[in-house]
């Protein structure tokens, strides 16, 4: 019944993607991938693992199917994985895909998955596996997490958020080295091309997707992944960061659940605890840029980010002194719920600091309207 539901359901896909993982070893690392065609291009992908880590055919099959997801539903076609998923993640998968779907109706769509299942086992183990890019929420995450002891390691997807021209995913390495040897936490390195293969039209709404894959792909030696973010207005989902905590445990499973950190604490908060550690403070990167590892001194996380600073500490950041505000800068963001919610933290913050100048007068006149228009809700990006 299962194999001819698939069947009907398929017959109305002109379009498969058919996956057979691959696994390389050698002595210093493992690479996992897949090579497929559809609508007459070749993709190849890989996620290359640092060290000599042999994981099993579920961890294998699980991240594959993690990874192209996105694809299959970017492309309106059937997806066919060769191996075995958990029973518990072949369920969340379509929830995954129908949140998708809400949250992006012109990109993604709800397509049939063929692949076997197996049932669901526990966590091989109680440790925890932290991703890790160097940014305010991973780095108060590990902060906090190990203090809890619910990590002991975290991972570094590179090739996710910063390309690979330029020497930034060099520069972002050595800075997230820096970072975890002054929390004391062992660095795991997967390198991956699934952005510059795919591209942004692809992952943009599903980016978590490809963090869960990276995360599975260690499933065997860890019993649970975890991905920090902020608080995200649900009603943004659509145009924002896509890492949420509505929508990332439906990537795990029972053997690997996934879950999101950081909601739960204001952006202000972390931002008063980092910078009361210097050592810590002066490594954060938080731009939206994915030129290099630095600050592009324009986009909204950059500005935002700034002032609240300022706000907290009272000093502007090295990478984005006084004398480079430009209001034009900030009259161009476009505000979703949860940029306009952090700026007014921001102006209350700076107001019971006694905060004051030409950047908070913007600021302020931006969040009442004045300036370019403010969307509130959007589903385009």
């Amino acid at each position: 019944m299962v194999g001819q539901s698939i069947f009907r359901c398929a017959m109305r896909f002109i379009r498969s993607i058919d996956i057979d993982p691959k696994v390389v070893r050698s002595e210093k690392s493992t690479r996992v991938g897949f090579a497929t065609s559809v609508d007459d291009e070749t993709i190849q992908v890989d996620f290359t693992i640092e060290g000599p880590v042999e994981p099993s055919e579920i961890a294998v099959s699980e991240a594959m199917l993690l990874a192209t997801v996105a694809l299959a539903m970017q492309r309106k076609a059937l997806l066919r994985v060769r191996g075995r998923v958990s029973r518990a993640l072949r369920h969340t998968i379509n929830l995954y895909q129908e949140a998708c779907a809400y949250w992006w109706p012109h990109r993604y769509h709800r397509v049939p998955i063929d692949v076997d299942v197996v049932d669901d086992q526990p966590p091989s183990t109680a440790r925890g596996l932290l991703c890790f890019s160097g940014g305010l929420d991973s780095i108060y995450s590990a902060q906090n997490l190990k203090a809890a002891r619910q990590i002991d390691t975290c991972l570094l997807v590179s090739g996710y958020d910063v390309d690979p021209e330029n020497g930034g995913q060099h520069q972002q390495r050595r800075r997230v080295s820096r970072l975890l040897e002054r929390l004391d936490l062992p660095l795991i390195v997967v390198t991956t091309n699934v952005r510059q293969v795919l591209g942004q039209k692809v992952i943009e709404g599903a980016q978590g997707s490809y963090l869960a894959a990276a995360l599975t792909l260690l499933s065997d030696r860890f019993g649970r992944g975890i991905v920090s973010s902020g608080l995200v207005d649900l009603r943004d989902v659509g145009s924002s960061d896509p890492v949420h905590e509505a929508t990332m445990p439906l990537l795990g499973s029972t053997r690997f659940p996934v879950s999101v950190y950081g909601g739960q604490f204001s952006r202000l908060r972390k931002l008063a605890d980092i910078a009361a550690e210097p050592e810590l403070f002066r490594d954060l990167r938080v731009c939206l840029d994915r030129v290099d590892d630095g600050h592009c001194g324009r986009c909204p996380k950059c500005l935002l980010n700034a002032f609240a600073i300022v706000a907290v500490t009272g000093e502007w950041p090295m990478w984005y002194p006084q004398s480079e505000f430009d209001a034009r800068h900030l009259m161009a963001i476009r505000f979703n719920e949860t940029r306009r919610r952090y700026a007014a933290d921001i102006l209350n913050c700076a107001a019971a600091n006694g905060r004051d100048g030409e950047w908070r007068i913007a600021l302020q006149a931006h969040v009442d309207g004045a300036g370019s228009p403010v969307a509130t809700r959007s589903l385009v990006p």
